[in-house]
């Protein structure tokens, strides 16, 4: 049977608020990626679960491969048999998409084993321009469908436009390495670090190169940018990172990874 699911409550909670509440911060946020471990693989896979399926199967271009210990090998590929995966302590690895120019292994990062178990992506094994030759051959209506671009939940208004809805735009300053006030924007956390566009340069020389943000002061609503030039003499050799998620397991000390 067919059934239909109505998450757009905690599709509005869990990603759009989300979404706007990380702008407002001065963070980047991406929602494709709370959408996938909230709301497809949270409360979509809760919900088929109890329905008594045994696995979702979506359109992701990435791949899954299922290490099974102490069993055949020929189980341990993308698509499993139900007896030897479901009850088995399996590891599973999380892998990128055979069409490398359309992977979304990117977006499922904060999946996690007990998700993963669930899950199957059957278009990660082929090219983007295999899987529309199938559609063709099948006569979906979809065959010829346009590949879908930004946030599905904005529609055709701009992603600025949509967080005006949320955001009141002010008016900051815009700032050089140096400290100097060279020109303005309409909202620092409408911008993102290494955004070339966006913001408006008022006070240009001959030689001027393309500027990037380098810097964010939120609550000040000033951005710092920087031209390619003075980008490549700071480049960093270290990051920080917080709220990690390992797939695998946790790299150990001291031991080189490829």
């Amino acid at each position: 049977p067919f059934k239909t699911l109505d998450l757009s409550a905690e599709y509005k909670k869990e990603v759009v608020d989300y979404m706007v509440r990380e702008y407002k911060l001065g963070r980047t946020p991406n929602p494709d990626v709370m959408c996938n471990a909230r709301i497809k693989f949270g409360r979509f896979l809760q919900w088929s679960l109890k329905q008594g399926a045994d696995f979702v199967a979506t359109g992701h271009y990435a791949r899954l491969k299922r290490e099974i210990p102490n069993d055949n090998p020929e189980y341990s590929g993308q698509i499993p048999k139900k007896s030897k995966i479901i009850n088995h302590k399996s590891k599973i690895q999380l892998l990128r998409g055979v069409d490398e120019t359309k992977d979304q292994s990117y977006f499922l990062w904060q999946l996690k084993q007990a998700q993963l178990k669930h899950c199957l992506f059957p278009v990660g094994d082929y090219k983007k321009s295999e899987v529309r030759e199938l559609a063709r051959k099948f006569n979906l209506p979809t065959a010829e469908k346009p590949d879908s671009q930004g946030i599905c939940f904005v529609g055709k208004i701009g992603l600025k436009e949509f967080l005006k809805q949320y955001l009141k735009p002010k008016r900051g300053k815009v700032l050089n390495t140096t400290g100097e006030i060279i020109g303005y924007h309409d909202g620092a956390f409408f911008l993102t670090l290494g955004q070339r566009h966006g913001f408006v340069i008022t006070k240009k020389g001959t030689k001027d190169r393309p500027c990037y943000i380098v810097g964010k002061k939120v609550k000040k609503n000033e951005i710092i940018v920087a031209d390619i030039k003075i980008l490549k003499h700071k480049n960093k050799k270290t990051i920080s990172i917080h709220k990690v998620n390992w797939i695998g397991e946790e790299p150990k000390k001291n031991k080189i990874y490829q």
